[in-house]
């Protein structure tokens, strides 16, 4: 066994003493960066300085002091080097690499997604900011439907109406387009909590209140979406009012389809006198002083209100009337019925030569009347008792029929085209091709105007002359449907199934010269030259709505029985300040008067 070195022991504890002098720098320089920002989070930042550490504490000379152990100048050279690799190249690669990654995909993805989500899914809808009882938007009574969407989530619509003691009132949702609503009746004071519907049965994800005013007062209603998610889903809101004694009536008030309105309410109620919230002050002997000024956009005592319904044996289609007298087209007898418009008071039943009534015309003393399921045309004699004189063929399914002094026009729905008829001889003139579904037209002295529907597409308006030259064609809109004449601005209206509009043409240069909207489906229209009030039958709501012209201003909507959205919606006609409209789902003629009590 060799003999140990005498000064081994001296060096060993020389080479120790060295290195705890070394180790506190070390320890401060390295771990002090990496306790930072392990702080921060940066966890690649933690794990690499750890390795290095080792690595420099580990690799200690031990083994080479062995061999160098008989030179004498060991102080120097185990106090330099030990000291120069360990302060130096550690600190490098821990400061450097490790912040780069760490920094830049932290920040990118924060700011990009936070973005997004603030711009809004859709604009909001016209009656909007309703978010509470302060900002509550005003709604007519009269069944119209206003038109909101949820957006952004957790959006609620207010809307507030006037009720009278005692009416009734029928507060419902309908045309859901994604939304799940549920109403509330909020009382007077904005808070209480009247009545509450979520899901009203048989109709969905719709909801209705039917509730009767305890007292005259503005009453508030809420509507939330079930879900609270937004995204634009929309819904329509309405509130119609009915008397006391007329609650069986409100229960199908809302575009109830004519085949299940009609066997209800053939009975009685298609004769008894059914009026909406402004006809108050003359049809009902129960006052609401307050029921009449919701209903009406505009306060005055000229306004036109409803005055009676004349019941029929069978559903109605088009009017004309002349001399005191209202012809009716009977759909389901094949009929024309005879009113007398002083009473007023129904006269007679007289068959005609097809199947299906349609449209009516009068010219040169004669009744047109269309028959749509047989492609035919009865004329009769305008004068008491109406006989029956002969008949025509006409084009596939007539529709509409418009008559000027000797000339009579029908539009064939189905066959794209316009019969012209020479009144004087009875004799048909010529066919004309005019489009895709002309519908119901009116006449000037010398021209035709024929909306051509067009399955609801972009369209507009054929014209013709009195012996069916084609004289241009105007668009107008989406599909239009009727065509009513202003004698007194010589303006032809065009109603629009598509769009909701009115379009207004001049008829002297054939162009279109405004438009305006309607609440709901336009359907036939009729204008009174004696007050330029422009009466619109908006069937798909139970509703006839008034406008001044040429002005354009809604003056009232009037609430009827069910004129049925399919096959109703098809006749109105104005005599002697009176104006005539078919009630096709009810079985009755309404009459409304245009004229100052």
């Amino acid at each position: 066994m060799r003999p140990t070195h005498p000064l081994r022991p001296f060096l060993f504890l020389l080479f120790i003493l060295v290195l705890l002098a070394g180790a506190p720098g070390l320890s401060n320089a390295r771990l002090g960066p990496m306790i930072t920002r392990a702080a921060a989070g940066q966890q690649a930042l933690a794990l690499t300085p750890t390795a290095t550490i080792t690595t420099t504490v580990t690799v200690t000379p031990t083994s080479t002091q062995t061999t160098t152990a008989t030179l004498t100048p060991t102080d120097t050279p185990t106090a330099t080097p030990t000291d120069t690799p360990t302060a130096t190249p550690t600190d490098t690669p821990t400061a450097t690499p490790t912040d780069t990654p760490t920094a830049t995909p932290t920040d990118t993805p924060t700011a990009t997604p936070t973005a997004t989500p603030t711009t809004p899914a859709c604009l909001p809808d016209s009656y909007e900011p309703d978010d509470n009882a302060f900002q509550a938007q005003p709604i007519t009574v009269d069944g119209v439907f206003q038109m909101h969407t949820f957006e952004p989530g957790g959006d609620v619509d207010w809307v507030r109406f006037q009720a009278a003691q005692g009416w009734y009132y029928d507060i419902r949702t309908d045309f859901l387009t994604g939304a799940d609503t549920i109403l509330f009746l909020i009382d007077s004071d904005g808070i209480t909590q009247l009545a509450l519907n979520d899901d009203d049965p048989g109709r969905g994800l719709a909801s209705r209140i039917i509730w009767q005013a305890p007292a005259t007062g503005q009453y508030y209603v809420r509507v939330e979406e079930y879900s609270n998610l937004g995204g634009c889903v929309g819904y329509g809101v309405a509130v119609r009012a009915a008397p006391p004694t007329f609650l069986p009536l409100i229960l199908n008030q809302f575009g109830q389809p004519a085949a299940t309105a009609t066997p209800t309410r053939t009975p009685t109620p298609t004769r008894t006198p059914i009026p909406g919230p402004t006809a108050t002050p003359t049809a009902t002997p129960i006052p609401g002083p307050t029921a009449t000024p919701t209903a009406t956009p505009i306060s005055s005592s000229c306004l036109p209100t409803w005055e009676t319904n004349i019941g029929l044996a069978a559903a109605p289609k088009g009017l004309v009337a002349a001399n005191n007298r209202l012809f009716v087209g009977l759909y389901d007898t094949h009929s024309l019925g005879v009113v007398n418009t002083i009473g007023p008071a129904y006269l007679r039943t007289v068959a005609g030569s097809g199947r299906g009534a349609n449209g009516l015309a009068l010219s040169n003393g004669r009744i047109y009347f269309v028959h749509r399921d047989s492609n035919t045309l009865s004329y009769f004699s305008a004068t008491d008792p109406q006989p029956l004189l002969g008949a025509l063929p006409t084009g596939a399914l007539p529709f509409g029929v418009a008559g000027t002094a000797n000339r009579v026009f029908v539009s064939n729905y189905e066959g794209d085209s316009v019969t012209v008829i020479n009144s004087l001889t009875n004799q048909i003139l010529t066919t004309t091709p005019v489009g895709n579904g002309p519908a119901l037209l009116a006449a000037t002295a010398t021209r035709v105007f024929v909306p051509i529907y067009n399955d609801g597409n972009p369209s507009g308006v054929r014209v013709l002359d009195s012996n069916g030259a084609n004289l241009g064609f105007i668009v107008t809109g989406m599909g239009p449907f009727a065509a009513a004449y202003n004698p007194n601005t010589h303006h032809i209206y065009v109603s629009h199934w598509g769009d909701h509009r009115i379009a207004v043409i001049d008829a002297a240069s054939l162009t279109l010269i405004d438009s305006f909207s309607t609440p709901a489906r336009p359907y036939d229209l009729a204008l009174n030259p004696a007050t330029n009030h422009l009466f619109v039958v908006g069937a798909a709501n139970d509703a006839i709505y008034v406008y001044q012209m040429p002005g354009k201003q809604h003056l009232t909507s009037l609430a009827m029985q069910p004129v049925g959205a399919v096959h109703g919606g098809q006749g109105i006609a104005v005599w002697q300040n009176r104006v005539y409209a078919s009630i096709y789902a009810s079985n009755h003629i309404s009459v409304l008067k245009d004229f100052c009590p």
